[in-house]
């Protein structure tokens, strides 16, 4: 069983393949390789690795640990409701753009999202504290759902900030190690609001391990959890106020033709670049590589002499650089561009036939895997395995995971990063069928000590898919930094990484629907005084059941998972067999293809 089913990674800001990835053979940054920039750089990956653990706390709750906590007392479909709280991070590619382009040039192009982003979750968690662990006790599912709607609409927002600050806080000969810093920190911060936070709310594993004399609660309740991560929410931005963010080297774009004349004035260089001398170019000028491409504004080769950037273009656009890192030039750009010129070249791309095939199959490849990653746990649930051997199963998978993670990034960047990817897929399909049949015949009460066959399955299960859904996200996050638009920054990435989140989200949803309404119950043994009038079974525990209450037992004549599980797993083969070719005439598209 493996509920965690890359949820961490698929939701968080590595999003099945990351910004700073595109980074990683870029020929256009040379910084500093000083002692202090090295020092520089740990202190700078620390705080990367802490601000991606903040992102992962509330991930951790919402696809984690709270779904089991409600399970005890709701219904499928009411779980599945729950789960539209983690849909933020698959659409923030709807917003995105704003952040990249409405900041504070005075706050920072990052901090302008980052500071009022972590201030608002750490008071909102303290302020809902309370009320937060009321709802979850009494399973007020829309109240709850909403409320962490909120939280990882904050975090997905702070990730995009974060995402694109990573990119300019480590220096050249480090930045590979920014997505090392990211699966590191968000892991963490899920790891706690999943794993531990769970193993210490459950009353089971406290009462064997922490206490002496049994308790009917957990050691750590959510109001506790709450106010804990909200003070120190609270606390880190204060702190990182005092963290400089390099502002912009000054820009200064003109329009001869219509008269036009912008300056951005107070920026400052983050590092140099390196450029290489130009055959026929007079006075010792320099030539970069272009930046940005866009209807009115086009940065796609220029001059450049030591005292700054110069390009004349036939359209009467004349724009001048100082001295400044290349994203330092991206983000005044970028600001000058403007949101709508940012979604219309956005809406350009979405529009390419690679890109639209390349979405349909990301939004339908999670199927066949959905149901028995999703729900498979909650099914063993029942049968009697204990919140605390879940946690167990997630703590042996986590390190695992990262060492998964560096096996098939070698793999992936050695040849064609589908080659994994279709690897891993059929594995998933395979571990998604094995674990059916395991939820089908594991024996109802069993125990470590009474079936350690069963058991060891369960473990041996979670790591194979974890395994195989690891070289398909890694080998993803290959070919997206592959085929991404610099020019864009981190925007082609986001969109990319939105369509593979949207495909992993929303099956949930209606796998948790079609469960209750194919799962067929029958009350036997009730007394009625109409004749035998058959008496309904709710779905949802702890809910009015007339069957009960006539002295009858609801039996389970038809368990829903198993039809369901089975029909993915076969529509999932048949969706790999179509999609194999195409996946291969992607990777061999040329670069133009991918460009809008």
């Amino acid at each position: 069983m493996h509920k965690r089913s890359r949820s961490s990674q698929q939701m968080m800001g590595m999003e099945e393949g990351s910004p700073f990835l595109s980074t990683s053979s870029s020929s256009e940054w040379d910084h500093s390789t000083s002692p202090s920039s090295s020092v520089s750089d740990t202190f700078n990956m620390a705080l990367l690795i802490m601000l991606y653990a903040m992102q992962g706390v509330p991930l951790g709750l919402s696809l984690g640990s709270i779904p089991f906590i409600l399970k005890s007392q709701a219904s499928y479909t009411e779980v599945g409701i729950f789960s539209l709280a983690g849909y933020p991070y698959s659409l923030k590619l709807l917003w995105s753009p704003i952040v990249d382009t409405v900041f504070s040039a005075r706050l920072g192009w990052r901090k302008s999202w980052v500071l009022p982003m972590q201030m608002a979750s750490g008071l909102l968690m303290i302020l809902s504290a309370e009320t937060a662990d009321h709802w979850l006790e009494t399973a007020n599912i829309r109240s709850i759902t909403f409320l962490f709607f909120i939280f990882v609409l904050l975090a997905a927002t702070q990730d995009i900030a974060v995402d694109g600050w990573a990119l300019t806080l480590l220096s050249r000969k480090n930045i590979g190690h920014a997505s090392t810093c990211q699966t590191i920190g968000i892991n963490s911060g899920y790891f706690m609001s999943f794993t531990i936070f769970l193993a210490l709310n459950d009353a089971g594993f406290c009462n064997n391990y922490l206490r002496k004399s049994p308790n009917p609660k957990g050691f750590l309740s959510l109001s506790n959890y709450f106010y804990f991560w909200g003070w120190f929410y609270v606390v880190t931005t204060v702190l990182l106020l005092y963290k400089s963010e390099k502002p912009f080297h000054n820009t200064h774009i003109s329009n001869s033709n219509h008269g036009s004349d912008t300056q951005i004035n107070n920026l400052e260089p983050r590092y140099d670049d390196t450029y290489k001398p130009v055959d026929g170019i007079e006075n010792g000028a320099f030539q970069g590589q272009g930046i940005f491409e866009d209807n009115g504004i086009r940065i796609s080769s220029f001059e450049e002499k030591k005292t700054g950037v110069t390009e004349r273009r036939k359209d009467g656009f004349k724009l001048t650089f100082g001295h400044g890192s290349l994203d330092d030039r991206v983000a005044g750009t970028i600001r000058q561009m403007g949101v709508k010129r940012m979604y219309r070249r956005l809406w350009a791309v979405v529009t390419l036939p690679n890109i639209r095939t390349l979405t349909t199959i990301l939004l339908i490849c999670k199927l066949g895997s959905v149901t028995a990653e999703t729900v498979g746990v909650f099914k063993l649930m029942e049968k009697g395995v204990t919140r605390e051997m879940v946690s167990l199963v997630v703590l042996i998978e986590f390190p695992l995971e990262l060492l998964f993670a560096v096996f098939a990034g070698r793999w992936a960047s050695r040849g064609r990063p589908f080659s994994p990817w279709l690897m891993g897929y059929y594995m998933r399909l395979g571990m998604a069928a094995v674990s059916t049949c395991l939820v089908a015949f594991f024996p109802v009460g069993a125990t470590m000590t009474s079936a350690p066959f069963f058991y060891f399955m369960i473990i041996f299960s979670g790591i194979l898919t974890s395994f195989a859904s690891t070289i398909m996200f890694v080998s993803q996050g290959t070919f997206f930094a592959r085929i991404s638009d610099s020019s864009m920054g981190g925007t082609y990435l986001t969109l990319l990484n939105t369509i593979a989140n949207l495909g992993s989200a929303w099956p949930r949803f209606f796998v948790f629907i079609l469960l209750d309404w194919l799962t067929v119950q029958k009350c036997v043994g009730a007394s009625t005084e109409d004749g035998g009038l058959s008496l309904t079974c709710p779905s949802k525990k702890g809910s009015a059941n007339p069957c009960t209450d006539a002295g009858g037992q609801c039996n389970v004549v038809l368990d829903g998972f198993y039809p369901l599980s089975f029909s993915m797993v076969l529509l999932g083969t048949y969706i790999g067999y179509r999609c194999s070719k195409r996946l291969r005439d992607l990777e061999t598209a040329k670069d133009d293809a991918w460009r809008a």
